[in-house]
């Protein structure tokens, strides 16, 4: 039976969870709470409760804000009846620490284990053109995302969800309950199959959103999803200007654009552009060109070959 929930990490970026819906089941079942987290994602925002250290104050919950999670920093917590749930946890969870707790320790992961190992799985995901998932609960061990399963749920994405902001509101709406399920069942283990696993490493907008126009149509448009809102948008320039583009979609599929027309700017109106590319246009209903520069049909986005190259080897 468990009595008492320790969680480390904080909810996804620009949104009310999922950790702090957690915190509320537990608080509503009458099973204590408890937070660790860092400095970083004490200033998260939320989507509507202020930043993520606001929201455990008006709250009333417990928690503590690390540099590090060691054996030292959480062993005075540790007691008969707790359990650890991880979600969104940025830290290596050490050997000592998961001995510690000695099959008490799990990890909530919103995709589908073990095809979506790591980290940024749905900007991945959306790459792929992937529209099957699963939410996951699964004991911790040493090695990353490879314990056990304890409970899973089947999950298909509707074709409106293009990019991380609609994919988690669609998440948002199966996490509490699936998370309350976990609370009255968790003995179970079922191990992952190695033979179907994948691992994706992190992302970072700033890093590795940059656009290749000698990719396909399709590639970029779903490549431009992955980093859409809540982030900032993929990136390309215009006359050495950084621009970003979001709401891309691809359109005048029939075209015959030849490779080299790729990135000329061929329509625009309003305040949308459309942009040529291998395998059809592409319709840009969001863009933001940093710095003053005047726009205008015949303009072509060229993004340099030192930033792709630096886009597939840079790491977080």
């Amino acid at each position: 039976m468990i009595s008492k929930v320790i969680f480390i990490g904080a909810n996804r970026y620009a949104e009310d969870g999922p950790l702090l819906g957690f915190v509320d089941i537990c608080l509503r079942k009458g099973i204590d709470v408890l937070v660790l987290t860092d400095f970083e994602r004490m200033v998260y925002p939320t989507k509507s409760l202020g930043t993520f250290k606001q929201a455990l104050e008006n709250r009333d919950v417990n928690f503590f804000v690390l540099d590090r999670l060691d054996l030292d920093s959480i062993k005075q917590f540790e007691s008969k009846g707790t359990c650890v749930v991880c979600v969104n946890c940025h830290w290596i969870v050490s050997p000592e620490v998961i001995d510690l707790f000695d099959g008490r320790i799990f990890n909530y992961h919103n995709s589908s284990l073990p095809a979506q190992r790591g980290a940024a799985c749905h900007s991945w995901r959306i790459m792929q053109g992937e529209s099957n998932s699963r939410l996951t609960m699964h004991e911790l061990v040493p090695a990353v995302d490879e314990g056990g399963i304890v409970l899973e749920q089947e999950l298909e994405f509707p074709s409106e969800c293009r990019n991380l902001e609609q994919s988690y509101a669609f998440l948002a709406k199966f996490e509490e309950k699936f998370f309350s399920t976990f609370l009255e069942n968790n003995e179970g283990r079922t191990p992952q199959k190695e033979t179907n696993s994948f691992y994706w490493p992190r992302l970072n907008t700033e890093i590795h959103g940059y656009i290749d126009w000698t990719w396909k149509a399709a590639e970029i448009e779903r490549f431009c999803s992955a980093f859409d809102r809540p982030f900032g948008g993929a990136s390309s320039f215009l006359n050495g200007l950084r621009v970003r583009l979001r709401d891309v979609y691809v359109d005048d599929s029939a075209a015959l654009f030849h490779p080299f027309q790729s990135g000329l700017i061929y329509r625009k109106r309003d305040d949308w552009i459309w942009v040529a590319a291998y395998g059809g246009g592409l319709q840009v209903r969001d863009f933001k060109i940093e710095g003053q520069s005047r726009l205008r049909v015949g303009m072509r986005l060229v993004t340099p070959p030192e930033r792709l190259y630096l886009a597939r080897i840079g790491k977080i």
